[in-house]
């Protein structure tokens, strides 16, 4: 027989391994921890009915944009317009109330949507986020006090035509950021905003991209696209350090996706994708271009070898990461943006609203279940469309239109007590 103080040591063990296994993770900057739009999460409640899961709350009169959600412990922050400016916003995970508002400049307007447009980035206390017009701000997380601001413009940006769309990176003691044009790409101090560098060989226009870091040989750098290139930018001095062309006939929405130094990057009308792998600080080897997969605006999320997005024009698809090979196509629902949590795909179509649980499956498409995401928005304008890619983070599944932001519990209920 066990003594008491050997049941009370196994009973500490138990609840610790069920602690961490209900913890969660947090999801502190856009396509979360990875960048790669993957939930580390397991154990959630993914079987629902035609309802969807249980709804946690509902707001309804967050703003306009289409920010996203970053999630650190007990908060919630996102960017929206309010009355023509666009605000950082910290919201309680448990129950949507709203904690603090800073306002962070004046709103972005467009006919495809008004307000923000980037996900807020969180790191070490602090809050970094860019306005539609290219204000960069940081707050205080705890209390959302602006601790300094830079305009993209006045370091030589230039607003793109939709309104800059960037998550900025934060990374050690520096944000990192691209203005575009004369502003290049710029590394700030991440406590007061002071530039440590700016790069003058990246001139390319700002696309709708965020940059994603790695390292190589013990280098930091940053992989870095606009329509003309994709670059590995150096994180100490800003240098380009390698590049290799990737021309797109549209804009490029969708950011670098990168495992173990092979970077993977798509664009929508007619270019397809891109893979290269990074072999030392300079150099770069090409894999493969097809055509496979035309990501225009609602991004991709990556498990392993599997790559799953929605190709323009041709569905839902499913290619193999290392050698771009097609696994399966699938049109049995709208385009849409999707996240990837415990081997199943969430979906958010941009026409209706609708979610998809489908089986994060590699042999075939495998749909689950679905919902209607309802109430609509009342304030996305015509030509506005569901963008803003969903956020499972802490067993919450967070999804945005507008002004609504709906949160769903995909925690299980706690086993009952057998005694």
């Amino acid at each position: 027989m066990m003594s008491g103080r050997c049941l009370i040591s196994a009973a500490c063990i138990v609840l610790s391994a069920s602690a961490a296994s209900l913890r969660g993770d947090d999801w502190p900057h856009a396509f979360g921890p990875g960048w790669n739009s993957k939930s580390q999460e397991t154990g959630l409640e993914l079987q629902w009915n035609t309802g969807g899961p249980p709804r946690a709350w509902l707001i309804s009169n967050l703003g306009v944009g289409y920010s996203g959600p970053a999630v650190v412990g007990d908060r919630v922050y996102i960017m929206a317009g309010r009355d023509k400016t666009e605000y950082m916003i910290a919201l309680e995970l448990r129950s949507g109330k709203e904690v603090w508002a800073t306002p962070l400049g004046p709103m972005y307007e467009n006919e495809y949507g008004d307000g923000p447009r980037g996900t807020p980035t969180v790191s070490q206390g602090l809050v970094y986020g860019l306005t539609g017009r290219g204000v960069l701000c940081c707050v205080e997380a705890d209390n959302g006090r602006k601790l300094w601001s830079v305009s993209y413009i006045e370091l030589g940006g230039e607003v793109p035509g939709w309104g800059y769309s960037e998550s900025v990176l934060a990374d050690g003691d520096q944000i990192v950021g691209i203005p575009g044009k004369k502003g290049g790409i710029v590394a700030l101090d991440r406590r007061t905003g002071a530039i440590r560098w700016q790069t003058t060989a990246w001139t390319d226009e700002a696309q709708y991209t965020s940059l994603v870091p790695y390292s190589v040989d013990g280098e930091r750098q940053y992989a870095a696209l606009s329509r003309l290139r994709l670059a590995g930018i150096h994180a100490g001095a800003g240098e380009i350090r390698w590049q290799r062309r990737f021309e797109s006939s549209v804009v490029v929405t969708t950011s670098p996706l990168m495992v173990a130094n092979q970077i993977f990057v798509s664009a929508g009308g007619s270019t397809g994708c891109m893979s290269i792998r990074v072999t030392s600080p300079t150099t770069v080897e090409h894999v493969y271009s097809n055509k496979v997969m035309k990501n225009l605006a609602n991004g991709l999320t990556l498990s392993g070898e599997t790559l799953v997005g929605y190709s323009e024009n041709r569905g839902w698809v499913c290619q193999n990461f290392k050698n771009g090979n097609s696994i399966w196509l699938s049109k049995d629902f709208d385009r849409g943006s999707i996240v990837y949590v415990d081997g199943r795909l969430i979906c958010l179509s941009e026409e209706t609203g609708e979610v998809v649980l489908a089986a994060g499956d590699a042999t075939a498409w495998k749909e689950l279940s679905r919902f209607m995401l309802a109430p609509p928005s009342k304030l996305r304008k015509p030509l506005g469309r569901v963008w803003t890619q969903p956020v499972v983070s802490r067993g919450r599944l967070l999804l945005r239109d507008q002004e609504m932001l709906h949160c769903f519990d995909l925690r299980k209920p706690p086993a009952s007590d057998p005694r």
